[in-house]
């Protein structure tokens, strides 16, 4: 056994490769698991999907307080927390006062799930390193994508597609302006990977995402995602210290998904 071998092996234990692989698979994991768990079941749209979500995030929650040595939350993070934490609170006082126990007992739950997977976020995320967790964002999104665009480049073989309600796509969502924010997020994740991906493998993968996000972002037909993709484009450019490069890599990237054959070939359709 070489010296440095067993120098890497006194200084990275296994308590010590436990959190690396933790930190580096579980927030790419799930985050991925959360966009397309989430987007399968009506977009989390229906109360009956908010409960599950909640117990979900609230179990990775006491899964990272058990593996983690310590939690290492910052100011924004607690404030946060404890602000989702006063309108959970609030929502569940009004029970008091509402004519009807119903439906604020379901915004209670739905409140509940955002205090959970806020928690359950930031204990798998590294403050310094959120690359993971983008990275099984984009994924997720990418996934979704693609499924619904191919319900329209192959209608016969997946999903179904009816005529009669128009071209939009919508599915797995169910709604086409859900489905468009979605396709802006990741068109602007994807962006910000090809133009700061540390790898070229990285960078190359984020690129050819948008073969399938920025079609699928278009057959929306969202009028309010493509100005939600103009608002963050602006931000990004804004806030990049690398803007001439950020610049660049849009005007590379931007030409391949408008004049893709595919693209060509469902507008035909």
């Amino acid at each position: 056994m070489s010296a440095a071998f067993r120098t890497h092996l006194l200084e990275h234990g296994p308590a010590e490769r436990v959190v690396d692989v933790w930190s580096r698979t579980v927030p790419a994991l799930v985050a991925f698991a959360a966009v397309v768990g989430m987007a399968s079941a009506n977009g989390g749209y229906f109360p009956t999907e908010w409960g599950w979500a909640a117990i979900g995030f609230l179990l990775i929650a006491a899964s990272s307080m058990l593996v983690l040595d310590r939690i290492a939350l910052g100011r924004l993070e607690w404030t946060m927390l404890a602000g989702l934490g006063a309108f959970t609170l609030w929502v569940a006082v009004s029970i008091s006062w509402s004519p009807s126990f119903a439906q604020p007992i379901l915004e209670t739950e739905r409140a509940v799930l955002y205090l959970a997977a806020s928690l359950a976020v930031f204990l798998i995320t590294p403050r310094r390193s959120p690359n993971s967790l983008l990275a099984g964002l984009l994924t997720g999104i990418v996934t979704v994508s693609g499924y619904a665009l191919a319900t329209r480049l192959a209608p016969d073989r997946v999903g179904t597609y009816s005529p009669v309600e128009g071209y939009q796509l919508s599915e797995p969502v169910g709604y086409w302006n859900a489905l468009g924010i979605l396709a802006s997020m990741g068109v602007l994740l994807a962006v910000g990977f090809a133009a700061h991906g540390r790898r070229v493998m990285t960078r190359s993968l984020a690129a050819g995402s948008l073969l399938i996000l920025v079609p699928t972002l278009y057959f929306t037909f969202s009028r309010g995602a493509l100005l939600a993709l103009a608002v963050g484009g602006a931000a990004a450019f804004v806030l990049d210290p690398s803007r001439l490069k950020l610049t660049l890599v849009v005007l590379v990237v931007a030409p391949a998904p408008t004049t893709s054959p595919r693209a060509s070939t469902a507008t035909a359709a």
